[in-house]
């Protein structure tokens, strides 16, 4: 996922869709420990925070 991030690095379209699709169904489906991590990663790796901004997940800040 890090890499399909890293590649999409620059294309706020490509991070949306990102978000969108394989990153919510991690948070969806895996919320322990993902978010956890995610969020982590997301202060060092700003492409990852903008695919973390697709997200959709009820009751959580992201």
């Amino acid at each position: 996922m890090l890499e399909l991030v890293r590649l999409a690095a620059g294309d706020p379209d490509a991070l949306g869709s990102i978000g969108a699709g394989p990153l919510e169904d991690l948070v969806r489906f895996h919320p322990n420990p993902f978010l956890d991590i995610a969020e982590a990663e997301a202060r060092r790796n700003p492409p990852l925070a903008d695919a973390l901004r697709g997200t959709r997940y009820p009751g959580h800040g992201l």
